[in-house]
């Protein structure tokens, strides 16, 4: 009987850890989403072997179905060894799936220039490309 209840409660809780860390819906919809220069890798895929230790989160709510999302963390240069903070910054449309970078930030430097943007998915990239 004690065995029941002792499987029956780590049961419950890992139901409840898995609840609990599941991620919102537009961080989902960019992770698993595919970028238009790239359609053999998903953003998730490359962010995850770009940056040293990435991390997601939703930031805002733009409306009903628009959000604003984040990854950030390091990227260290294969050449130099130094590393850098990035993030980067999507407006996410959850009922389409769309998404788009719309910033990008760079060792406390911003920009929204497409040329930026691109040049910094040109990075990760490569450094997913690289492993």
């Amino acid at each position: 009987m004690k065995l029941r209840k002792t499987l029956f409660g780590l049961i419950l809780l890992s139901a409840l850890l898995f609840v609990g860390c599941s991620e919102h819906e537009a961080v989902t919809c960019v992770k698993t989403g595919y970028s238009n220069a790239r359609k053999d890798v998903t953003m998730g895929e490359a962010c995850w072997y770009a940056f040293d230790s990435v991390k997601w989160k939703m930031t805002e709510q733009i409306d009903a179905d628009n959000y604003y999302v984040v990854a950030y963390g390091d990227i260290t240069d294969p050449d130099t060894y130094d590393s850098y903070p990035v993030s980067l910054k999507f407006k996410v449309n959850t009922s389409t799936s769309a998404w788009s970078v719309v910033e990008v930030r760079v060792a406390g430097e911003s920009s929204t220039y497409k040329s930026d943007i691109r040049g910094v998915l040109d990075i990760i990239f490569a450094l997913y490309d690289s492993y």
